[in-house]
């Protein structure tokens, strides 16, 4: 059975987030990149691969508004980062709200300008929309996600990818995707899962979590999303599978 995360396998998000993300640390409603402090995307978008959460998303953020002037060119490694994390005063739950609470204010305010900063990754895209298409019964893919779930349904609706909300595990509640993963499993039951994700650490922490004398859990890694510079190869290391977006479509 797949399991799809979303943002950096089925869609491109880094500049909504990037957006949100600032909106989220300002208070502000900004609905273009356009008008973000100069160098700040470029700052983000650099050290998006670091980041595994809504919360973790908003201590970058928070970290590149305070630094894009001092250090427009900085690259985090993951260590650095986790040693920000605990730095981090902000209670993880109330980062959370504060990002999805801006993300919906966003939505609100314009819509339009929210949609046109998420796109959709082709031709992958296009093949699982075309292939639920085929199945008239489906109910979409499943997708396990850090995003809110209004968000996915949202974006899946507008570009025409069937999605029900009862296949979406989605980051609401800020829970760990080891527990949604142990919610999906107790449903489904219908193992071996192909958990295709682009941060590796997820992949990591599924793999110890499920994977013992019975392998639950077939981790691959998303070649095209957000990934640090050493994680293919240390993919490769762990004996995950490393797909290109062609791999996963032979399979969808």
């Amino acid at each position: 059975m797949l399991v799809f995360d979303f943002d950096g396998v089925l869609v491109d998000s880094v500049r909504e987030a990037a957006a949100t993300g600032y909106n989220a640390v300002t208070g502000k409603t900004v609905a273009r990149l356009d008008d973000l402090p100069p160098g700040l995307y470029d700052l983000f978008r650099r050290n998006r691969p670091v980041i595994r959460s809504a919360p973790e998303l908003f201590t970058l953020m928070r970290w590149c508004v305070d630094h894009y002037e001092t250090q427009p060119e900085a690259r985090m490694t993951r260590e650095a980062f986790e040693n920000l994390l605990d730095a981090e005063a902000l209670p993880s739950d109330e980062q959370a709200s504060r990002f999805f609470e801006a993300r919906g204010r966003f939505m609100d305010a314009d819509r339009d300008a929210w949609l046109s900063l998420n796109a959709p990754f082709q031709p992958l895209w296009d093949r699982l929309r075309d292939r639920l298409r085929e199945d008239r019964d489906g109910d979409g893919p499943v997708i396990l996600t850090n995003k809110n779930q209004a968000a996915v349904l949202e974006i899946c609706s507008h570009f025409g990818l069937t999605a029900s909300p009862d296949n979406i595990y989605g980051g609401d509640e800020n829970r760990p995707k080891t527990e949604r993963m142990t919610r999906l499993d107790e449903r489904f039951r219908n193992r071996p899962y192909t958990f295709i994700d682009d941060a590796l650490g997820n992949l990591v922490e599924m793999d110890r979590r499920f994977n013992g004398e019975e392998k639950v859990i077939r981790p691959v890694l998303a070649r095209w999303g957000y990934l640090g510079s050493g994680d293919v190869d240390e993919a490769r290391r762990l004996g995950y599978d490393v797909f290109d977006q062609d791999d996963l479509m032979a399979i969808i």
